[in-house]
Parts: C-alpha cells; structure tokens; sequence
C-alpha cells in the first residue's frame, strides 16, 4: 500500500503543469532559479493575494509584517496554485507599465481618491490601489479575450466562405431554375459553369493562401446547397401549383458536384498561377539575393567583433579603463557595419527589381518587408556588443543611451532601404512607360503605310 501511494504521488508529479504556460514543472533539488531549463521550469507555489498583503512572510518568520488587507477582498486569502518559475518569477513579478500606461493608471488613481500627497498610518489608500490595479488587469483580460475570440470567428468564417460561396451560388440556380430552363441544354450548363467558376474565384479571394482547399470547400457547398435548393424549389413550386423542374435525385446532386469540381479547380488554378506569375515571380531572383546577402553578413560579423577587440586592445594599452571609454566608439563601430550591410541589401534587391518583368509593387512591398530581416541577425550581434559595453560603464543611462542611438540608427537605415526601393520601381515604371511609348509611336509611324499597301494590293 505504501508503495502504491509513492508510485501515485511520483505519478502526479511527473504531471504536474504550469497554470499559466501549461510547461510540465518539477521539483529537482539545487535547480531552483538557475539560468537553465530545468530552473526556469521549477515548480513554485504561488499565492493568489500574496501573503505579506495579511500581514506574514514566508522569508521572515517570526516577524511581524503590516498588512494590507485585514481579509481577503476577493476570498482568495491563503489559496495558491501551481505555476513555474519563470511565470511566477518573471511573468508575474515584474509587470510591465510604460509611461503612458503608469500616467493612466495614475489618472484612474486620482479620480477613486487614492492618491496620497503625505504618507499616513492608514493602509487603505494602498489596498484600494492594489484592488484597483486588480480591476484593471481583469479588465483588461476580459477585453483581450473577447478581442481574440472575434478573431477567431472571424478566421473561421473565412475558413467556411468557399463552402458559403459554392452553396449559395447553387442554391440559387436551382432556385431560379425555370429562368435557367427557357435556355437551351448547353446555354444552361454555360450559365452554371461560369457561375461555378466565379463563386471559385470569390472563394479564393476570401482564402488566397490556400486556393486548393477554397475549391474543395467550394464543390462541397454546392453538394449541400444543391440538395437544400431542390427542397426549396419543390415547396416553392408546390406552393404556387406549379409543376416542379427539379426532382430531387442523387444522379442530380452528383452531376452538379461533377460540373462545379471542374470549375472550382480551374480558379484554383488560375488564381495560383495569377499570384505566383512568371511575370513576378521573385522566389528564385531572391533565393540567390538572400545567399549573397547572408555570405557578406558573415563577413561583416566577423570584422565587427575584431574591430571591437582592436578597439579594447588598443584602449586598454593607452591605459584608460576599457569598459568605460569604449561604448561610443562601439556604437559607431557597429553602425558603420549596418550601413555596410543595408548597402549590399540594396544593391542585390535593386538588381531583382531591375529584372522584374513587369513592375509590380506587391513584388517591392514583399522585398521591403524582407529589408529587417535580412539586417536583423547582425543587428541583435551590435546590440549585444553595445549592452555589453555600455554595461562595463557602470551607469544605466549610458546603456539606454547607446542602445536607443543604435535603435534609432537601424531604423533608419531600414526606412531608407525601403525608400530607395520605391524609387527604384518609380523609374522601373518610368522605364517601361517610355519603352512602351516608343513602341506605339513606331507603331503608329508604320501603320499608314501598311494600311495603304493593303489597299493597293487589294
């Protein structure tokens, strides 16, 4: 029996979970908090209210601690959960307020007549700001929770819109089915295949990722709505004492299935290569860009971090404290290799928008947004070297200083990237406009002249 309940304790612990990030915890002894996995995923007891707010401490026994609260405002007093290290730790114990949200908490302070211009012997002006800050958070949760569930329905909704397209285009064919029938067998089946292709097109436009999937969706619907508007159609028909068209039929439900299939794939097929055209297509231009560009970011990197030791080395001998004097000369060092790089990324993108067949500024968009990315990886390497440095120095301003100088740098370095290749596809425009006229202007020089040997030879 002992041995049953051991196995079942180490059971659950072996399962036991964060309540926040869902990670598996455990108990290994000499891992709590330690920079590695097994401290961060430690389990932690966690206290809903936190026990000083009732006047004791777990680190401080036998001392006496002012509370907060002289009860729980929320039921909650002494109940605790299980959670990891790092959410207890880092999630939870260090929120973070920028300063236009602590202004506005401050406003929400002031206007509940919490603020205090002079500390008293009171506690209750700091209990109603930690009931406040509570409000506040479930609020907020609340509100993000709702946001995410809208986003949610939404995605789905655009998930089901090709099977809603192909049901209501079929439904109301068979709903109109005697207009359909004073056409001809072959007039009819042109109106419903162009009809079928449309309601393709509409379904890939609502999901043009996946154009494959919006046309098994699409023949899908029509399945369905061709059974409901055969139903519908015989009430109707019925209702007005008409003879109905329609009779309801699987060899009728399947025929239409066959004839939308067919349709459907077909916009699948001309939307897929419409979004991916020869004309545009920049997948292998940028392949071959992207390698060029990641072989000189390699270089670059290693010059930079020797750049960096030249700088210490050389600092060091003059003997000046390494650390403190060379976070600006790193700031400029590592500067200088973003321009480096961000001019080898626009070299090689102009070059692919110099190919481009036809000018188009999806194409650009996709290259602009690919601009950070590329100048990312040596950016977190500068940044590094920067904290680093500016860290030696001692002081937290000369930190967020640096940091902020190197920040502002790369995003304009980005910004200009970006802007040189707009102007690159406007004179690709103006390149093509004027090839083009020149092309109408022979045209238009020679077509007299052909018009009137017609003429003469006739």
């Amino acid at each position: 029996m002992a041995g049953a309940a051991q196995r079942k304790r180490f059971e659950n612990a072996m399962f036991e979970q964060c309540a926040i990030c869902g990670c598996r915890v455990h108990r290994v002894a000499n891992t709590y908090a330690q920079p590695s996995i097994a401290g961060r995923s430690h389990a932690y007891r966690h206290y809903y209210v936190p026990e000083r707010f009732f006047g004791r401490t777990k680190t401080r026994r036998g001392v006496l601690v002012e509370g907060i609260f002289p009860y729980c405002p929320w039921e909650h007093e002494g109940k605790s959960g299980l959670l990891c290290y790092e959410c207890h730790s880092e999630l939870l114990g260090n929120p973070v307020l920028l300063p236009q949200q602590m202004a506005q908490f401050a406003d929400l302070v002031k206007h509940r007549g919490l603020r205090e211009e002079v500390k008293t012997e009171s506690r209750e002006p700091i209990a109603g700001r930690v009931a406040l800050l509570h409000d506040v958070i479930a609020l907020g949760l609340a509100a993000s929770l709702k946001k995410e569930v809208a986003r949610a329905r939404l995605q789905a909704l655009r998930e089901l819109a090709p099977f809603l397209g192909g049901f209501a285009a079929i439904f109301l064919l068979v709903g109109f089915s005697p207009w359909i029938e004073t056409y001809s067998a072959s007039e009819s089946i042109a109106i419903e295949g162009w009809v079928f292709f449309l309601a393709g097109l509409m379904g890939c436009a609502l999901s043009p990722g996946r154009p494959f999937r919006a046309a098994f969706m699409g023949t899908a619907g029509v399945l369905a709505g061709t059974a409901a508007g055969i139903v519908a159609h015989e009430i109707v028909s019925n209702a007005l004492g008409n003879d109905p068209h329609r009779a309801f039929s699987p060899l009728m439900i399947a025929t239409h299935a066959g004839m939308s299939a067919p349709s459907m794939l077909l916009s699948a097929l001309i939307w897929k290569a419409g979004s991916s055209s020869f004309f545009w297509d920049l997948s292998h231009l940028k392949e071959f860009a992207d390698g060029r560009i990641a072989a000189h970011r390699r270089k670059i990197l290693d010059c930079l971090l020797i750049d960096i030791a030249t700088l210490k080395t050389r600092i060091a001998a003059n003997g000046a404290f390494a650390g403190g004097c060379a976070d600006r000369e790193v700031v400029s060092i590592c500067s200088n290799a973003l321009y480096a790089l961000a001019e080898t990324v626009l070299t090689q993108y102009d070059g692919i928008v110099a190919e481009l067949l036809v000018p188009n500024p999806l194409a650009v968009e996709r290259l602009m947004r690919s601009v950070p990315l590329q100048l990312q990886p040596l950016f977190d390497e500068c940044l590094a070297q920067v904290r680093r440095e500016a860290n030696l120095a001692g002081t937290p301003e000369t930190t967020t200083m640096c940091v902020a100088t190197l920040k502002s740098r790369f995003s304009a370095i980005c910004d200009d990237v970006a802007l040189t290749l707009k102007a690159s596809l406007a004179e690709r425009y103006r390149t093509v406009l004027g090839e083009l006229t020149q092309l109408l202007h022979r045209f238009s020089e020679r077509l007299p002249k052909f018009a009137w040997s017609l003429h003469r030879h006739s």
